[in-house]
């Protein structure tokens, strides 16, 4: 018999009906029991729904802890935020009221004790603190008179200080004015000389290298007066003469000449005003009659009107 005969007859005798039996009833069994295992392993209702009850408990618990403890935070806030220990103080004891949980009435009592002795604490130093602000406030109030006084002061003495400086410019201008009449002093002194005309001249007034120089007062022998500046014995700058009979030049003189702008006035009361050359009435200038009226005014030439 070859071997492929044996082979096929035991495949087939595997499903002849003794053999098929006892592999369906080891089959059944197996299944039988890893549905045994499955079903031990999972609890039944009651006790998944007792479990459920326990953990939904445990939660209501805890939310109300949360709760309580919001409502405690919200006295903390009253007790360090707005100092507000009578408010806090009410709602840690009423909080104690309502729970049973021993760590969080004792957490309560401490807090309401603390509150307490800050209550009393601000109380008994609340006089005290409004002393110190009063005499604060005092002594703000004493410094700001205080800087007004000083602002004023400092504005006086400003004033007072212009008017030294003012009173200062005037004293230096005095002792200025006494110090030239002074030196005018020391340089003044009498003296005598003879004039261009040879006309002998009694001089009083400054003096500089033995001559007339400066201000001074000059007395011809002829009676003539003059009073003005001097250069080296001679009239110039600016002076006033008058003669014995009355007649005046007040104007400007050059090397003792009348020469520039210069009014002549006569005993009749005539006038002249307007410009003058070598003692000689020259330029432009006004002649007026003894009622000041005009009798000619414009050119003049060598004592005389251009126009005649």
């Amino acid at each position: 018999m070859s071997n492929t005969t044996v082979r096929n007859k035991s495949f087939k005798s595997l499903f002849t009906v003794p053999a098929f039996r006892v592999y369906f009833i080891f089959s059944s069994l197996t299944l039988l029991f890893l549905g045994a295992l499955v079903y031990w392993s999972i609890p039944d209702d009651k006790d998944l729904k007792s479990t459920l009850r326990g953990k939904t408990s445990e939660i209501n618990e805890l939310e109300s802890k949360v709760e309580f403890l919001k409502l405690i935070n919200r006295a903390d806030e009253k007790l360090l935020v707005s100092g507000d220990y009578e408010a806090a103080i009410e709602e840690y004891r009423a909080l104690q009221n309502k729970t049973d949980n021993e760590q969080i009435i004792e957490m309560l009592s401490v807090r309401t004790q603390h509150a307490d002795s800050l209550k009393q604490y601000f109380k008994k130093n609340k006089g005290q603190s409004q002393r110190k602000d009063y005499l604060i406030s005092k002594k703000e109030e004493e410094i700001t008179a205080l800087t007004k006084k000083t602002d004023s002061l400092n504005l006086e003495r400003e004033k007072m200080r212009e008017a030294y400086k003012d009173t200062l410019v005037d004293l230096k201008r005095t002792i200025m004015r006494k110090e030239e009449k002074l030196n005018q002093k020391e340089k003044v002194k009498v003296l005598q000389f003879e004039s261009s005309n040879a006309q002998m001249v009694h001089y009083f007034g400054e003096v500089e290298n033995g001559k007339a120089n400066g201000g001074g007062v000059g007395i011809w022998s002829t009676g003539s007066i003059y009073k003005g500046d001097w250069k080296d014995n001679r009239r110039h700058g600016r002076g006033t003469i008058e003669s014995q009979n009355g007649e005046r030049y007040e104007g400007n003189w050059v090397n003792g000449k009348r020469q520039g702008e210069g009014a002549y006035y006569w005993p009749s009361g005539e006038k002249y005003e307007g410009e003058w050359k070598d003692n000689k009435r020259h330029g432009q200038g006004t002649l007026y009659d003894r009622d000041n009226n005009v009798q000619y005014k414009g050119l003049w030439k060598n004592d005389k009107p251009a126009s005649k």
